[in-house]
């Protein structure tokens, strides 16, 4: 009885261990100067004070930009390559 305890506990914490994070196939992280003009303006159009750093490409024609605010918060902007805002975080 102890050892199937002991097997099943050892199994169910070493299931989530695997080291492999989930990645979504459709996202690919691109440079900054690889963004359409038009999704960078209105980008920082939309947080004019924030410093974009890392850009996600998703799927066909969105981009996830992010970046900082000058003290230091996280803020992102989810933009199509032609400039529409699809959401701001």
């Amino acid at each position: 009885m102890r050892l199937c305890l002991m097997i099943t506990c050892v199994c169910l914490l070493t299931m989530g261990c695997s080291g492999h994070p989930k990645v979504n196939r459709d996202e690919s992280v691109i440079t900054l100067d690889k963004v359409p003009p038009a999704a960078l303006k209105a980008a920082q159009g939309k947080l004019p004070d924030v410093k974009f750093d890392s850009v996600w490409k998703v799927g066909e024609d969105r981009f996830e930009i992010r970046g900082k605010t000058p003290a230091g918060k996280i803020r992102d902007v989810q933009v199509t390559a032609a400039g529409d805002i699809l959401e701001v975080d």
